[in-house]
């Protein structure tokens, strides 16, 4: 009987890939053993619901600009989740007058038990905020010794939350030069010191810190290691979510004074807006109308004259370049991971037409490559695509009312929600992050409120609310803080000749949360040849 439930087909044919011997023919075995490290690796990948990340590194290094940047990033990503940075210094100066560099001397006794005092008030709040619902504590502070990070990781791991290290390393003498004078400038520990005295006393804060200076050489913690800003990452026991999302922005982050120019992409025939200046109905195959053409050639001329600001910027700021010409060409990573050293700028659009068109004006003239990203596209709206919200709510008034009272999670059937296209412009914001040159993003109205969201602090679930004007620029430009500062630039066609973009001069805020922050003066950009630069 059983013989009958076989049927002879002959011999077996592998596959030409399985066929193979000597030293690989054991690669084709299945794997069936489960080793101590996967046991490790599981362990390590898994997500949980608290996290603390730690700073580590002297002072002058970065800490508070990287803890304010992952508190921005973080918030962003996981749709407003509970993110807080708890910042050591800040509870140190409610104690009294403990800002010279005596207090920070390892021999001063009294100092240390008031430094510990602040500690142990810090870390007492960030634990009260995990029990009040809080998933990302950032403790910042200079956390360089191994009897202090033990401290930590049993005052957390007794309540169960996970602990990643980050240790920001700094021996670039421009870089630490630029940190120093940035935090004396900013630090109420040097508001009453002039610039000299400041920064003997900062250095010789930071000559008591080295004494006492260990860096993390514990093979068994989960800690990150980031090296001058942007030259060397070192990664241990990180698995699942930090290197998924945390250990790339984390690489994206430096200190280069680029701008990032937002647009949407030019009109295009036949567009129909909302009231709430979200164009649902838009055709993805429509040409630009003329007026969107006007856009994209005052763009071009406000992109080359913006270079020409950048490039001036940087020549002021740092004399020495003015004598290099070649100081001042920066290279631009493509997508692919490509390096071009001639390119002046990084171009990113949308996988639509109208998108590069939009753009082809300026590239065209600068000789840059536009790179496409289908992750710039509109949001997908399933069976819903090309119609407008109030046509949507005729059509299915449930499903409106519920995109209504939760914009950031409501799907559209067969489509995406604004949660899902967050995650779909993560690899993007890293991206642009990334770049050391000048980055212009041209896409869409849905894709840029949740970016922009992220560039102006945003609640992620207010995102949906922001005006993204047609024809309309938003230059942003980072401050030494970690936030960008924004202009606002718009299409000016009243005037016979040439179309321009012209800063707006008191623009209303995103969300009417808030005002936004402009340059002193509103000037009509006309067009200007960058000489030295490829334009």
């Amino acid at each position: 009987f059983f013989s009958m439930l076989f049927i002879d087909t002959g011999p077996v044919m592998q596959p030409p890939s399985l066929n193979l011997g000597g030293y690989y023919r054991g690669s084709t075995d299945q794997i069936s053993r489960f080793f101590t490290a996967d046991r490790l690796r599981a362990e390590l990948t898994r997500n949980q619901r608290h996290l603390c990340l730690v700073m580590v590194g002297l002072p002058g290094r970065g800490k508070s600009f990287i803890s304010r940047k992952l508190e921005v990033f973080m918030k962003w990503k996981d749709g407003g989740h509970a993110v807080k940075v708890f910042n050591v210094g800040k509870y140190r100066r409610n104690i009294g007058d403990t800002g010279d560099a005596n207090f920070f001397d390892p021999d001063n006794a009294s100092a240390m038990g008031q430094r510990q005092q602040a500690a142990d008030a810090a870390m007492d709040d960030m634990l009260n905020f995990f029990e009040e619902g809080g998933e990302v504590g950032i403790f910042d502070a200079t956390n360089s010794t191994r009897s202090r990070r033990q401290w930590i990781l049993e005052k957390a791991h007794g309540r169960g939350i996970a602990v990643v290290f980050i240790e920001s390393i700094c021996d670039d003498p421009e870089v630490l030069e630029e940190n120093f004078l940035n935090k004396i400038k900013h630090s109420p520990d040097f508001a009453n010191m002039d610039l000299g005295t400041a920064m003997a006393d900062l250095r010789d804060r930071i000559h008591n810190y080295e004494k006492v200076y260990e860096t993390i050489d514990d093979n068994h913690l989960t800690y990150i290691k980031l090296f001058n800003l942007q030259s060397k990452v070192m990664c241990n026991r990180a698995y699942g979510r930090l290197t998924k999302s945390l250990l790339p922005f984390l690489t994206s982050i430096h200190i280069a004074p680029r701008p990032i120019w937002l647009c949407r992409s030019g009109l295009p025939v036949g567009d129909q807006k909302d009231e709430d200046h979200n164009p649902f109905a838009e055709c993805k195959v429509s040409p630009l109308s003329e007026e969107g053409e006007q856009f994209a050639i005052a763009l071009a001329d406000f992109i080359r004259c913006r270079m020409v600001a950048y490039v001036q910027s940087i020549e002021s700021a740092n004399p020495a370049v003015h004598e290099d010409g070649h100081a001042l060409e920066k290279c631009v990573r493509r997508s692919d991971g490509q390096i071009c050293d001639t390119a002046c700028a990084k171009v990113m659009a949308s996988t639509l037409p109208r998108s590069f068109d939009t753009c082809k004006h300026f590239a065209s003239a600068a000789e840059i490559e536009i790179e496409l990203y289908s992750q710039l596209n509109p949001i997908d709206k399933g069976i819903y695509e090309g119609k407008s919200l109030k046509e949507i709510s005729q059509e299915n008034p449930q499903f409106y009312q519920e995109f209504e009272e939760n914009r950031l999670h409501t799907r559209f059937p067969g489509g995406e929600s604004f949660c899902d296209l967050v995650g779909r412009l993560e690899p993007c914001l890293v991206e642009a992050e990334q770049q050391t040159a000048p980055v212009l993003i041209c896409s869409h109205t849905t894709v840029l409120q949740v970016l922009y969201a992220y560039y102006r602090q945003v609640p992620i679930e207010q995102a949906m609310r922001i005006k993204i004007e047609p024809h309309t620029v938003y230059e942003l430009s980072p401050l030494m803080g970690g936030m960008w500062n924004v202009a606002v630039y718009k299409l000016n066609t009243d005037k016979p000749g040439r179309p321009f973009l012209q800063e707006v001069a008191s623009p209303p805020s995103p969300t009417g949360m808030g005002n936004f922050v402009f340059s002193a003066e509103s000037l009509p950009v006309t067009p200007v040849q960058i000489p030295g630069v490829h334009v």
